[in-house]
């Protein structure tokens, strides 16, 4: 089935995060090109962490809004799973999540094989797929 975007259909980005750093900032920029709405979203795992960051996105994060997810059990990925699934519901939008990564090069090209975070960013991207 193709699915067409109609004129009238908002994109919302949400760029997670867990600090203020170059890939970050790349991100928002990337995001700011192809997005009606942007949404940069930590979980709040530690509350002198997450006051740290938010005095650094106010100076750094160029206007776009900072939505700190509460996380009763520490758990980031559920609670950022849960937020990127009723993003778009109730509305015509379309949700798009960009994911600031740095991943060294390695032989001059990025590899991604072996590494278990890419084995979770995999299940991660397939759950949400399959939605």
């Amino acid at each position: 089935m193709i699915t067409v975007l109609h004129f009238h259909d908002a994109i919302i980005v949400i760029v997670p995060i867990n600090g203020v750093n170059q890939a970050v900032i790349r991100a928002v920029d990337y995001a700011r090109s192809r997005a009606d709405e942007i949404r940069a979203v930590m979980v709040d795992v530690d509350p002198e962490s997450t006051a740290r960051i938010k005095m650094q996105w106010a100076q750094w994060g160029c206007g776009v809004n900072l939505i700190a997810l509460p996380s009763p059990y520490r758990s980031v990925m559920g609670s950022l799973l849960d937020y990127i699934e009723n993003s778009g519901e109730g509305t015509d939008s379309w949700v798009t999540v960009v994911i600031p990564e740095i991943l060294p090069a390695i032989g001059g090209r990025a590899s991604c094989t072996t590494n278990a975070r890419c084995s979770s960013r995999r299940r991660c991207c397939s759950k949400i797929a399959s939605s």
